[in-house]
């Protein structure tokens, strides 16, 4: 599966796909922040340990993933 990933990095002239899937990565963490914002501002009694853990471990994962995103944005452009 990841040969066929990699393939489509490579898919028209440019790194247009390249790009494409940056900004869309980008745009769903934007999202996933801003989701669990409105979670920890919303005032709600049915608020349980459950949907705080879950809402930590999903804000761990997004971070993660913004900067695995960079990494990857970062070494591709120096060449690595």
């Amino acid at each position: 599966m990841s040969t066929l990933f990699q393939t489509m990095a490579y898919w028209g002239n440019n790194l247009i796909w390249y790009w494409v899937g940056v900004v869309l990565t980008y745009a769903i963490w934007l999202m996933g922040v801003t989701f669990i914002f409105l979670i920890f501002t919303k005032k709600s009694g049915d608020y349980n340990v459950l949907v705080a853990s879950l809402s930590i471990v999903s804000g761990i994962l997004l971070v993660l993933g913004f900067l695995w995103t960079t990494f990857i944005i970062i070494a591709g452009m120096s060449g690595l």
